[in-house]
């Protein structure tokens, strides 16, 4: 081991000094060459050999020491490059985990419909990631006193068709004109529905719109909003807003 550590390091300085040592050489004839012939001795040789060659040397020596720094920042760089490429490869996989278990930004909104002389409820999902543990209660601002039971819809998958509620009310003109409250939980939060419609010969002219967190509308743009044309009534905004994680 110690003849092989002796071998290289004596590779690297023949690598190293065999720059300067052809300078000093080259400078050492020159000088002789040019010097007349009483002035030429061992003295002339050995000056002229070791200042140029220590000059050459230094020179090389930083020339080296530059040339090996620029290497250095240079892996250095790219070490960070791929430091900072895992690490938001990691954020991201991790983000992606975490959604997966929370439902991320995804919500879901529902729907009514009449069918068959009743008046049922639709609900979609809308986002990337499926909306888990959801849960909703309605709360009917014309009858306050109206059965308000929280009911469970379980797991709601963005890509699937809408699925029928369990709450089915009879159909009679007290729902022609109507104003819901709609209540959310998920595991990644809760969120509020406001569902309004009137209807016209059996068809729902619907108008709604939905944020997430607190029942305050006026205090932040609604996630969702659907207006039918038609609607009659007096709505905030009159426009079809698309889920951010659809973009």
């Amino acid at each position: 081991a110690c003849s092989l550590t002796m071998k290289k390091t004596v590779w690297i300085l023949i690598k190293e000094m065999w720059i300067p040592l052809a300078i000093a050489l080259c400078w050492t004839i020159y000088n002789l060459y040019e010097a007349n012939t009483d002035k030429r001795s061992g003295l002339l040789v050995i000056s002229s050999f070791t200042s140029s060659f220590f000059l050459s040397a230094w020179l090389m020596g930083q020339y080296l020491r530059v040339n090996k720094q620029i290497r250095t920042d240079d892996n250095f760089s790219d070490v960070k490059k791929r430091i900072d490429k895992m690490l938001d490869d990691f954020e991201e996989r991790n983000n992606h985990l975490i959604n997966l278990v929370t439902g991320g930004n995804g919500f879901c909104y529902a729907t009514p419909q009449i069918n068959y002389g009743l008046l049922c409820w639709t609900f979609t999902a809308q986002g990337v990631y499926p909306v888990l543990d959801v849960s909703v209660r309605f709360l009917n601002l014309n009858n306050v006193q109206e059965d308000t039971d929280i009911e469970s819809l379980g797991t709601m998958f963005p890509t699937l068709k809408p699925i029928f509620g369990k709450r089915i009310h009879s159909w009679s003109a007290s729902h022609e004109s109507s104003n819901y409250l709609i209540f959310f939980w998920g595991r990644n939060g809760r969120w509020v529905q406001e569902v309004k419609w009137v209807t016209i010969n059996n068809e729902i002219i619907l108008a709604t719109r939905l944020i997430l967190g607190d029942a305050v509308f006026e205090a932040q743009d609604p996630v969702y909003v659907y207006i039918d044309p038609r609607y009659p009534g007096e709505t905030p905004i009159r426009q079809q807003r698309i889920h951010p994680d659809e973009k």
